[in-house]
């Protein structure tokens, strides 16, 4: 289905329980409530990390970010996945978000069900190989509504996907007593996200 018409299909349902008023337990978003992931699709290929963060944060605390990136270029790929704190926050940010202008763009932002079978399929990947047994923020079940496209991107911080090889030193430093300072944190993300930059430069 053709993005913008995916847009306009999510943004109907929503006005139409907006005006049942329906309650959040039978809202349509309950269905991905045991998962603080969304996908955003249809983004600028320049925007960085940060520039992400400046806009999803106005929604909820970013607790991990993953925009993916060529494997070969490093250039972004148009998309990303972003986990927030509160899972609410995710409602909020899938209501307000889809079918928004950023950076001259309309922008698909859609709710992830099953984080790492989503990813899979985006990089190219069997998403029936991984095992639902791990998932991350309690992510379990069917894959979500949404984009295919090839992409290539590490998880960053944790263990390194099968079949991949081990992310880079600098991610897999000890852990910092200060949970910002982590190596799986925006912040570090932030921080090779500026380094990688001033190496362009």
């Amino acid at each position: 289905m053709n993005p913008l018409t995916q847009i306009k299909n999510t943004q109907k349902a929503t006005r139409r329980e907006i005006e049942a008023g329906i309650s959040d337990s039978a809202s349509w978003h309950a269905r991905f409530k045991h998962s603080a992931y969304i996908f955003a699709g249809g983004l600028d290929y320049d925007l960085t990390e940060g520039d992400l963060l400046a806009v999803f944060a106005q929604y909820g605390e970013v607790v991990d970010m993953n925009l993916i990136r060529n494997k070969d270029t490093g250039k972004s790929m148009g998309f990303a996945f972003v986990a927030y704190e509160d899972q609410r926050s995710t409602v909020v940010a899938v209501d307000n978000l889809n079918g928004a202008k950023v950076a001259g763009r309309t922008i698909r932002v859609e709710h992830v069900d099953n984080y790492k079978k989503r990813k899979a399929e985006l990089e190219g990947e069997d998403p029936n190989a991984v095992d639902d047994g791990e998932e991350e923020n309690g992510a379990r079940g069917e894959e979500s509504v949404g984009a295919a496209a090839a992409a290539g991107e590490r998880r960053l911080g944790g263990p390194p996907a099968r079949g991949r090889s081990p992310p880079p030193a600098a991610r897999s430093a000890a852990p910092s007593s200060e949970p910002w300072a982590g190596s799986g944190s925006i912040f570090a993300l932030l921080e090779e996200a500026r380094q990688l930059e001033s190496a362009k430069q």
